[in-house]
């Protein structure tokens, strides 16, 4: 039974990416909404973290905040701090009094609120699926073109016509989704760059774990 249903997510999997296109609904969406967050400097956002996978009972929730700004962005959750000045990434574990510093690799792509506004502009098709709640939300699905990926879709909700992002969720291959939902959004002028890199004096008696 488990082969059968295995057998059959895949051949889904393989129709979604087939079907998948580069919808020019969808496209003027995506732009619309990409437009938008890119003439906002910066920002501070609240969200909610949801991992469920129902065949291996996993059903996690926490709640987050991130700080971005031109790509810069500081976020907590989880029990920790991540940095991200563009250079440096450090990862500061709470529990652990622990920060781990390493160089920052843009080829590794990690989908987060600091790039999910412009990620479709390369590597994804992408598909407008349907319009909801009275025509005041389209839903638009990517589709990686790379099938090496670890998930086959990413699927946004976006608010109309404001354009603002309600959510997105990310299909994974081996059957978990990851739901990221935006609670508050909040324009903010007075962020400066300092606030994207660690500062170790804030954090006495920390373990210092330096890769660079």
């Amino acid at each position: 039974m488990n082969k059968l249903i295995l057998t059959i997510s895949s051949c889904l999997i393989v129709i979604s990416q087939a079907f998948a296109q580069k919808d020019p609904v969808a496209l003027e969406i995506l732009d619309a909404m990409s437009t938008k967050y890119k003439n906002i400097p910066a920002f501070t956002a609240d969200f909610s973290y949801i991992m469920e996978n129902d065949e291996e009972s996993i059903d996690e929730k926490f709640e987050g905040k991130i700080t971005v700004k031109s790509g810069k962005y500081k976020l907590n959750t989880g029990g920790q701090e991540i940095y991200n000045d563009g250079i440096y990434v450090w990862t500061y574990l709470k529990d652990d009094n622990e920060v781990t510093i390493s160089e920052y690799d843009d080829t590794e792509e990690e989908i987060t609120l600091s790039n999910i506004f412009s990620i479709y502009k390369e590597g994804y098709k992408y598909l407008f699926i349907e319009s909801k709640e009275n025509g005041t939300l389209d839903i638009v699905d990517l589709v990686p073109e790379d099938r090496d990926k670890t998930y086959f879709k990413i699927r946004m909700e976006i608010k109309k016509p404001s354009r603002e992002l309600k959510n997105f969720r990310i299909y994974d291959k081996n059957g978990t989704k990851y739901l990221y939902k935006i609670n508050t959004f909040k324009e903010n002028s007075v962020i400066q760059d300092s606030d994207f890199k660690f500062n170790q004096k804030n954090y006495p008696g920390v373990e210092v774990v330096d890769f660079r």
